[in-house]
């Protein structure tokens, strides 16, 4: 299967800021244009790729009691999909001058 909308927002998420840093251990950026990064996914192996105008997966490997239709699911969840960070900056910067003059976030 060729490369699937991830359904997140370039403006909700950065992949060069975001996997290279913090807990995220397991990605390896694996291409530079466009930006790609390789990783362990519970029990999937996935790469994800940043285009100008969306992000993409592709599910390299997964194990056999792991179906196709919870491929998505699961990046959903790790990826916090139900929280949007455009909302939660702009919370931010109303409360926070400081934040507000450094804010890359939507």
């Amino acid at each position: 299967m060729g490369w699937q909308p991830l359904g997140i927002s370039v403006r909700e998420l950065c992949l060069e800021h975001t996997l290279p840093t913090g807990q995220s251990f397991r990605w390896r950026q694996t291409r530079n244009s466009p930006v790609e990064f390789t990783g362990v996914l519970g029990r999937r192996i996935v790469s994800l790729q940043q285009n100008t105008y969306s992000i993409d997966y592709k599910v390299l490997s997964r194990c056999e009691d792991e179906t196709r239709d919870s491929d998505s699911v699961a990046l959903a969840e790790y990826f916090q999909k139900d929280v949007c960070l455009e909302k939660l900056c702009q919370t931010w910067a109303v409360r926070d001058k400081r934040f507000a003059s450094v804010r890359t976030c939507a």
